[in-house]
């Protein structure tokens, strides 16, 4: 056995009771563990024991607060530091036997990260995802869809693949990963992962038994998430080597379904997005300090309510996909009808000559009516946003490059972690 100390990083934001289930989780130590609660809320009660230290932090997001933690981790020692979610399920026994395999490796695989499976939890056999690629800027998840009751898909579930980066969900890093290559960036949330996964370029092994149970990301409908998706999507394929051709064209045609589909709202805060990336890492990573965005909300209701006074039908006849985009989806025609449909509905076909699409969230949902203003508006900002995105991107990607190594430092985060809480208990 290597000797080994894991630090055990879970971030989190006034989710008291997820909190709660863990720290019972993890009342028993475990040997070579520690966990480190990293709490951005400021609603719980500050506890440093052997095996226990409850954290306060500014809000910083999933970023500050997962870099808080390793920081922590790495002063305290630690040879491996595990991420993860605060509203992601793991057991005792998924944690004792990473620590256990991180003490078997062999000298060849002494640098390799360790990973969990991670599995829907509202169906708890399957596979949500195992490890994800990134092709063409697209990410893709790998071992989707794998019944773990089933003996067939458990063996495919480890077969070997590439993986490029593993959700922070449930991953085990060694620590000389952020000795050689720094922090995390500071994207306040989501796609911090994927960078960090592309710049170590670490090996990383699933192991059989590993398992996280998490929400399904179609559970969770907001807006915002849109705003995060444009502009962070963007900044880290510009640090990890540049834009994949194509690329520009297909994440605005993203931008273009949204709103064929009537999700202004979503549409616009990819438009903001992109506009943010366009003004440079020192904004974008400023951004950061300031905490939530004040983003674009949707009100969910009851879906029954909202079905009342809808005339429901499948959907239209869809006309050929060229005259669609000539007539912006038939919005300059009459409406035939109105559907239901998921928020994360791709096929502008669907929504062809529809006056309103209720879209249901679980239980709940929202009704977005259509409106040629607000199409109309979106085109043309999209068109115009696009040239101004290609002549940039060149320049672009050798600017975030180069703030790499100062925005992913010590010091930087340092800095930011005192500016916003002067009484962070920083090592």
């Amino acid at each position: 056995m290597n000797p080994v100390k894991v630090g055990h990083v879970v971030c989190t934001y006034r989710r008291e009771e997820d909190i709660a289930e863990k720290v019972s989780e993890f009342s028993e130590p475990i040997p070579g563990h520690h966990l480190y609660i990293i709490d951005n809320g400021n609603t719980l009660e500050h506890i440093e024991t052997d095996n226990l230290s409850v954290i306060g932090s500014p809000n910083l997001g999933g970023s500050g607060g997962f870099t808080n933690g390793i920081l922590h981790a790495l002063d305290d020692g630690c040879t491996h530091i595990i991420l993860n979610d605060d509203d992601a399920l793991v057991s005792r026994e998924s944690v004792f036997r990473m620590v256990m395999f991180a003490g078997m490796l062999r000298p060849e695989f002494s640098d390799a990260c360790i990973a969990g499976t991670m599995l829907d939890i509202g169906d708890p056999s399957i596979v949500y995802e195992s490890g994800a690629q990134v092709v063409s800027g697209c990410l893709q998840s790998l071992k989707k869809g794998l019944d773990i009751s089933n003996d067939k898909d458990l063996i495919e579930l480890f077969g070997d693949e590439r993986i490029d980066y593993v959700n922070w969900t449930f991953l085990c890093i060694p620590s000389s990963a952020f000795r050689e290559h720094g922090l995390p960036l500071p994207l306040f949330i989501h796609e911090d992962d994927v960078e960090f996964g592309l710049r170590i370029k670490r090996k990383t092994i699933t192991l059989p038994g590993l398992y996280i149970w998490h929400p399904a990301y179609s559970d969770k409908f907001a807006p915002i998430n849109y705003y995060y998706y444009s502009r962070n999507r963007m900044v880290v394929l510009s640090c990890s080597g540049g834009i994949p051709e194509g690329y520009i064209d297909r994440i605005c045609n993203d931008m273009g379904i949204e709103a064929a589909a009537y999700r202004y709202e979503c549409c616009e805060e990819m438009i903001d997005g992109m506009r943010d990336f366009l003004k440079g890492p020192d904004h974008v990573f400023s951004l950061c300090r300031q905490g939530n965005r004040n983003a674009r909300t949707i009100a969910l209701q009851d879906v029954d309510t909202l079905r009342d006074g809808l005339n429901l039908i499948d959907h239209a006849p869809a006309a050929d996909q060229k005259h669609r985009k000539r007539t912006l989806n038939g919005i300059t025609s009459r409406a035939v009808g109105d559907i239901e449909a998921s928020p994360f509905d791709m096929d502008t076909a669907h929504f062809y000559r529809i006056g309103k699409v209720l879209y249901r969230v679980r239980d709940e949902g929202f009704i977005a009516k259509r409106s040629r203003l607000k199409a109309i508006s979106c085109a043309v900002r999209i068109t115009l946003l696009k040239r101004k995105v290609k002549k940039a991107v060149p320049a672009l990607v050798e600017e975030y490059q180069a703030s790499m190594d100062r925005y992913t430092s010590r010091e930087s985060w340092e800095e930011m972690l005192r500016e916003r809480y002067p009484g962070s208990d920083l090592h």
